[in-house]
């Protein structure tokens, strides 16, 4: 099957990152959890639809999915009613999609909305698809089926990060619409994560929200073996000139950053940033 990624990061306030975790993580799993192909669709920082037009042409995608936050979604339903989607099966996923998949109502066009993380909903989507099977009761989705639907709970968070691959940094690699433009230097050549989740309940964040979509523990850490490891890969293939941890709190567990400072300097000389929380624990 091919699933086609969309991406959209238009008039965003500081400049665009054209990098996005999540759906990293996605193409990596699927590549992994079956024969699929994997294409990523950019749209940003002005709008324009053509690049997206082009890339469904040439890349015939099985499946659509649309990463949205509140302050995309407006270019996402755009995108989403554009002709070029033609007949794909398409599925809204990221923040707003999952504390607010009613949206799948309001959406003629729109197929299914992903709720919480998007490894398994989508590897189970795909084979589904594949199988030539209707869409029917996967874990994390709601699915349109004629004027019903059907709505399934989500599997538990992930527990073992360390059992999912390396984020897929090529399906971006590869979108010739990506472009950095922001004030600093984060991109998918230098940007890693070590964790999932964030235990705090900031009043301005969505956090404690999204952890309350799915079973199970929703702060949760990268060994930090695994984490050098994706270190030392990036540094090989890109070489760049300092590592950026895009969590945030890097420093939510005082025995991961004391191992973690132990044995950085054995892996590079490289600067890192991260962020951090001051105040009390959570």
């Amino acid at each position: 099957m091919k699933l086609l990624l969309v991406y959209t990061e238009v008039q965003i306030k500081y400049g665009s990152y054209a990098f996005q975790h999540g759906l990293a993580a996605i193409s990596a799993y699927v590549k992994r959890a079956g024969n699929h192909q994997v294409a990523l669709s950019y749209v940003g920082p002005r709008w324009s639809p053509e690049g997206f037009r082009e890339r469904v042409r040439a890349f015939q995608p099985d499946v659509i999915g649309f990463y949205v936050t509140e302050d995309q979604l407006r270019f996402v339903r755009k995108l989403l009613n554009d002709p070029a989607v033609g007949r794909a099966f398409t599925v809204f996923g990221g923040p707003y999609a999952t504390l607010n998949p009613e949206v799948l109502e309001q959406e003629g066009r729109l197929d299914a909305v992903c709720i919480g993380e998007g490894e398994i909903p989508m590897a189970t989507l795909l084979e589904q698809l594949a199988r030539g099977e209707e869409p029917a009761e996967v874990p994390g989705l709601w699915i349109r089926r004629g004027s019903d639907i059907v709505r399934t709970p989500p599997p538990a968070y992930i527990a073992d990060l360390d059992s999912l691959p390396f984020v897929d940094r090529q399906v971006f690699e590869d979108t010739p619409e990506i472009r950095h433009v922001g004030l600093t230097q984060i991109s998918h050549r230098n940007s890693i994560r070590v964790s999932r989740g964030c235990p705090f309940k900031c009043s301005f964040c969505s956090n404690h929200r999204l952890g309350q979509t799915q079973e199970g523990v929703f702060t949760r850490l990268r060994s930090v073996p695994a984490v050098l490891e994706e270190v030392r890969e990036v540094i090989a293939r890109y070489n760049p000139r300092e590592i950026y941890f895009d969590d945030d709190s890097f420093t939510l567990k005082e025995s991961f950053v004391e191992e973690f400072a132990a044995q950085y300097p054995r892996c590079s000389t490289l600067p890192f940033e991260f962020f951090s929380h001051v105040g009390p624990s959570a």
